[in-house]
């Protein structure tokens, strides 16, 4: 009898454990853009100055109260992309690589 419920809780967390394993990377490689989103008029200058903000944050020529800044602004212009896109914050999309593609950089 033991033998048996030992069996039935290792299968259950075997199966918990694949299915979390499932869920983390099913969607690995997937940026989450999609067609129409590209298709959105009026991003060019807002994609411009999120990726301007990426960079900057990038160049390791600040100091950590001006990068808290620019990240604060980078958070702002990736919210309202967001908005533009009718999305919120759980969608599955890559801002950054949305950017890229959009204005034709990738």
């Amino acid at each position: 009898m033991q033998l048996l419920i030992i069996a039935v809780l290792t299968i259950i967390i075997v199966s918990l454990g694949v299915r979390t394993l499932w869920d983390r990377f099913r969607d690995a490689g997937d940026d989450g853009i999609k067609e129409w989103m590209l298709n959105v008029p009026g991003l060019d200058g807002i994609c411009r100055d999120y990726l301007d903000l990426i960079r900057e944050m990038k160049s390791g020529q600040y100091d950590r109260e001006t990068l808290h800044h620019l990240d604060s602004q980078r958070q702002v212009t990736h919210d309202q992309i967001l908005g533009y896109l009718d999305l919120d914050r759980s969608a599955n999309l890559d801002v950054e690589a949305f950017a890229k593609r959009y204005l034709g950089w990738s």
